[in-house]
């Protein structure tokens, strides 16, 4: 996935998925990384942004922005892809940038793969999701602090491997097959 998508395996590599569109925050994605990239200019790390059509505005503006904003060597912009698996098994990181997120499906796909995650106060589900020591939540908008905590999660594994034991213990237990049974149990037990 890596060299098919021009990423070296030296990177470590801090990815979100959505569409490039407001509500997913793009313009949040590419002011932490001038932040991140700033403060740290010697770390080997790559930002990856899977999701969007191609030919969608919303894209479109994204890599213009990127090349206006020299971020072509930090960040990359990937389509949508039904592979996703790909994505999710060579990220490090996950940032979810979302202004709103209803449900948090990208928090509970990462943490099935075992990947640490960072969100927004005040974004729905994954505030959520990744409270009692899930993973990091930073104060909606505030750039530098998830600049900081993605350097702070890049150089301490074991603090990467902590949220993303909790956070996979908790999607696994949240996912369809579990969830089914937990609620036929209920279901079953007032249909008596």
């Amino acid at each position: 996935w890596k060299k098919s998508n021009n990423i070296s395996n030296e990177v470590f590599l801090v990815g979100t998925c959505g569409g490039p569109i407001w509500r997913k925050g793009p313009d949040i994605f590419l002011n932490i990384i001038k932040i991140f990239i700033t403060k740290h200019p010697k770390e080997k790390i790559c930002f990856i942004w899977q999701g969007g059509d191609k030919k969608s505005a919303g894209f479109l503006n994204f890599e213009s922005e990127i090349a206006k904003l020299d971020l072509d060597a930090y960040v990359r912009i990937i389509p949508t892809s039904k592979n996703i698996h790909l994505f999710y098994n060579a990220i490090d990181l996950l940032i979810s940038t979302s202004r709103e997120e209803p449900f948090g499906l990208t928090i509970l796909e990462a943490g099935l793969h075992k990947v640490p995650c960072i969100a927004f106060e005040k974004s729905g589900g994954p505030e959520e999701t990744l409270s009692g020591n899930k993973g990091i939540i930073i104060p909606y908008g505030d750039f530098q602090n998830a600049a900081n905590e993605i350097y702070i999660l890049k150089t301490n594994q074991r603090l990467r491997n902590l949220y993303s034991k909790e956070l996979n213990k908790y999607s696994v237990e949240s996912s369809r097959e579990n969830n089914f049974f937990k609620y036929k149990k209920i279901v079953d037990l007032y249909s008596r």
